[in-house]
């Protein structure tokens, strides 16, 4: 079955066919869409809790089939992984590979604090580290034991940054984003500046430094609090969070042009709901033409604010503004959020804390389901703490939402995809001859002879060109919609293709 992108009102198809045996050949085209739920996430089940042996789940990150688990009260990272997911047997559960440790590092404080992974390459923070001028570690996973940790696995330290000012709590957060075979890193420092912070960037996998971005204007604090990189059409963004008079802001930065990786102010983006204590910009998570903004406190309540590219006006622009009907006062929705880019598990305090999974369908996020922890008995510890726990990872088919109060993590996997084909248009070839969908003989044909349909598609009806000869058809529905075509008994064509493709009619 081909897919396609889905075409409606009026369209054109084609196809061509040749039959390669006898007048006894059987064989079918069929055209038609398939609809129905298009989240995973709209039946998920609780695969596996993951005890973790170095205490609370205050950070974690997902890449690939591997799980990153921080807590830097025990200064450890656990590396877990489950090579089966990805084949789609949910059936199995993640084991411990690897115990990160960081080396090279005096007085090492805060590991674990903040965790980002991409593909084989990890970033671990410590931002206490040397009378709390912070570290970060960088990770590879490699074939050799390099120092840094210990396991069965292969990830191990490579490198390492230390910061550049006392109380600069260097690495307190940071973000990747692929550039060919290295990754570019924006690692912040919130504390340096007296407390206005800022945020250093590398390339060649944190091992260049290429540029300091300052915070400017009156009253900026903690700037760097959240980072996040997009990309749109190869030119990379990058998102910064901060606090000024109290409310939370958010400035991007852009290449000039691809690989110039210079990164110069773009834009500067305001909550709608802008109010002092709103926490805009908690956390940034950024996909393609895409930032999903957390404002945990926002209106007391909280929200999530969700910024698209405009390319007729070359600016981010809020495209909606996710909140939840029942949110109370003191449920930080929002505390914790995770994006895959088709998905986004928002966390907040609601009971004993939930996740909101939400779909974007075409740019637009609904809530699909909702998924709690068992054990957490204390209020809100399901999924991170508001005051720094970054417990939430969302990546494909497996979300992994930890607990601030417990010593463990948990591991939902999700249902099947829920669709129906509804045919639309469809022919079959039977002993030479070729009928239509309701089974009125079209067109005789003979074997090892190519020939063509082709034909257009209007509400509620179509027509159907062979050689010339013009048939028509009508289909009982009143927008015909189609995304996907399939031949049938290809075992009796020696040639076939098809195509579609909208017109203007």
């Amino acid at each position: 079955m081909s897919f396609f992108e889905p075409q409606s009102g009026n369209f054109n198809y084609a196809f061509n066919v040749t039959v390669s045996t006898g007048a006894n050949a059987s064989w079918g085209f069929s055209m038609g869409y398939l609809s129905g739920a298009e989240s995973l996430y709209e039946d998920t089940d609780l695969s596996q809790y993951i005890g973790n042996e170095i205490g609370n789940a205050y950070s974690v990150s997902q890449s690939n089939d591997y799980l990153f688990v921080g807590n830097p009260e025990s200064g450890l990272v656990d590396v877990f992984q489950n090579p089966f997911y990805l084949s789609g047997d949910q059936n199995n559960n993640f084991e411990k590979i690897n115990r990160l440790l960081g080396s090279g590092v005096s007085n090492i404080s805060g590991f674990g604090e903040y965790i980002k992974t991409e593909d084989d390459f990890a970033l671990v923070g410590a931002p206490l580290s040397n009378g709390n001028s912070g570290a970060t570690f960088a990770f590879f996973k490699t074939l050799v034991n390099l120092g840094g940790a210990t396991g069965t696995g292969s990830w191990n330290q490579e490198s390492f940054l230390t910061g550049y000012s006392e109380s600069g709590y260097f690495g307190s957060r940071f973000d990747l984003i692929a550039d060919g075979a290295e990754y570019i890193a924006a690692i912040s420092a919130t504390g340096e500046v007296s407390g206005s912070g800022c945020v250093y960037l590398y390339d060649q996998s944190a091992r260049r430094f290429l540029k300091k971005i300052d915070a400017s204007g009156e009253g900026v604090r903690s700037f760097g609090k959240s980072v996040g990189f997009c990309e749109i059409e190869n030119v990379k963004y990058l998102a910064i969070g901060y606090d000024q008079n109290g409310t939370g802001k958010l400035n991007t930065y852009k290449e000039s042009y691809q690989g110039q990786k210079d990164f110069s102010f773009y834009q500067q983006i305001d909550s709608n709901s802008s109010h002092s204590g709103d926490m805009f910009a908690h956390q940034v998570d950024g996909f393609e033409d895409k930032f999903l903004v957390s404002a945990p406190n926002e209106n007391q309540t909280g929200a999530v604010h969700y910024y698209l590219f405009n390319n007729d006006i070359a600016q981010f622009e809020l495209a909606q503004k996710i909140t939840k009907d029942d949110n109370g006062s003191g449920h930080f929705f929002g505390k914790n959020i995770s994006f895959d880019g088709v998905h986004l598990a928002a966390t907040s305090n609601k009971n004993s804390g939930i996740a909101c999974i939400y779909y974007n369908d075409e740019n637009y996020f609904e809530e699909v389901s909702q998924i709690t922890g068992i054990n957490n008995l204390v209020s809100g510890t399901f999924g991170g703490n508001i005051s720094g726990s970054f417990a939430t990872s969302l990546l494909g088919d497996v979300a992994v939402i930890g607990s601030s109060y417990e010593t463990g993590i948990y591991y939902f996997s999700t249902g099947d995809y829920q669709f129906d084909n509804i045919t639309g248009i469809s022919f079959s070839g039977s002993q030479g001859k070729l009928y239509d969908s309701d089974g009125h003989f079209l067109y005789g044909y003979q074997a090892n002879k190519q020939f063509a349909v082709s034909g257009s598609v209007q509400t509620g009806s179509y027509n159907v060109f062979i050689k010339n000869h013009l048939y028509n058809g009508h289909i009982e529905k009143p927008n015909i919609v189609s995304n996907w075509f399939d031949f049938n008994g290809t075992g009796n064509l020696s040639y076939y293709d098809g195509s579609i493709y909208n017109i203007e009619l």
